[in-house]
């Protein structure tokens, strides 16, 4: 009797296990985790939530990367059309940066068109631009299309101390923004006339 009595109970032990390991594996039953460790609190514990699974989905598309094509309203372009009119040259514009870059404003000193875009500040003209201090060091480089240019250290000038200073086809540039060669390439080689620029959108 006492062996046909430890068998049922055996059986059922094994039925029992078998339909626990059954209904966890199933999501039927919480699956069994480690009890906090002493001095813990069981009820600041966040419950686990289940995530469903999700199809992969295309990643949104991003914005073209640098170079970044610089921005000019309609507004801004017009007025710069008119400051053209008025210096009786045509200058030339840049149409990439490094970094996002709206066209902000134009204006003249002594004939030099002052320009500033997005964190660059660029002064054009017709002629060298003289410095109001003479530049600490001069150093030659050359641009990734073959440009050559200078890269002036000018301490005490104002608007950061470093300058490129290049040509783009009858026009002397200089521009500033940047404390590398580098990261005023994309700015210094894009420069076109004028006529060629479009409004953005």
């Amino acid at each position: 009797m006492s062996e046909r009595l430890e068998r049922v109970i055996g059986m059922g032990l094994l039925i029992g296990a078998a339909l626990a390991v059954a209904f966890t594996v199933l999501g039927w039953l919480p699956p069994v985790s480690n009890p906090p460790g002493p001095g813990v609190n069981s009820a600041a514990r966040p419950a686990p939530s289940r995530i469903p699974h999700r199809q992969a989905s295309t990643p949104p598309k991003m914005p073209q990367g640098p170079p970044w094509p610089v921005t000019y309203s309609a507004n801004t372009f017009g007025a710069l059309h008119a400051l053209a009119r008025r210096l009786g040259w045509k200058p030339w514009m840049p149409t990439r940066a490094a970094v996002q870059a709206t066209f902000e404003e134009a204006y003249t000193v002594s004939g030099v068109l002052c320009a500033v875009v997005g964190p660059y500040f660029f002064q054009e003209a017709t002629r060298p631009i003289p410095a109001r201090e003479g530049p600490t060091t001069v150093t030659p480089v050359a641009l990734s299309n073959g440009q050559s240019a200078t890269w002036w250290w000018v301490p005490g000038e104002g608007g950061g101390y470093y300058r490129l200073n290049f040509r783009a086809g009858l026009r002397y540039i200089r521009l500033a923004g940047a404390n590398t060669v580098s990261a005023l390439n994309p700015l210094a080689t894009s420069f076109v006339p004028l006529s060629a620029i479009r409004p953005s959108g």
